[in-house]
């Protein structure tokens, strides 16, 4: 898991938030394995890897906190719904899409901690290298399983 660096606010009275998050990249990875490390920067994908920042900035732009993705490895199977929250009435479904598309899931987990308030009530950009950014509010980061990212499949 990717090591974070949380910035101060200046506000000792204000709760931290813990922040867990996956980024699930699809994509050929002929060789590997499920449980292999795929940190192997597949050619479209070459800047996702252990390394890639994660960032996150309050509304007016300000950096808050800074941390990588992490390793990731190849998941599928029942824990790969499981991490995709796939009702199980549509696993069969999920499967044979998969299984057709002939891709694979890398599964990067990650950790960061924001300070209760430090978006200014304004909210909070997650910026995944240069592959995207996802607007959340605080409600939401605290939500379990909130920030799920993807790329490649859906």
């Amino acid at each position: 898991m990717g090591g974070g660096l949380a910035l101060a606010t200046g506000d000792a009275a204000a709760e931290t938030i813990p922040v867990d998050g996956q980024f699930i990249l699809w994509d050929a990875f002929p060789t590997l394995a499920e449980g292999e490390l795929c940190d192997a920067k597949p050619s479209f994908y070459h800047d996702i890897n252990s390394d890639t920042p994660i960032r996150t900035q309050d509304a007016a732009g300000t950096l808050i906190t800074e941390t990588t993705l992490g390793d990731g490895r190849i998941t599928a199977g029942h824990e790969l719904a499981d991490v995709l929250s796939i009702e199980k009435e549509r696993f069969a479904e999920f499967e044979t899409l998969v299984a057709e598309s002939e891709l694979q899931a890398c599964v990067f987990s990650f950790h960061f901690e924001v300070t209760e308030g430090s978006d200014g009530g304004a909210g909070y950009t997650v910026i995944l290298g240069r592959r995207g950014k996802w607007e959340l509010t605080e409600g939401e980061l605290r939500s379990p399983g909130a920030l799920q990212l993807s790329l490649g499949l859906r």
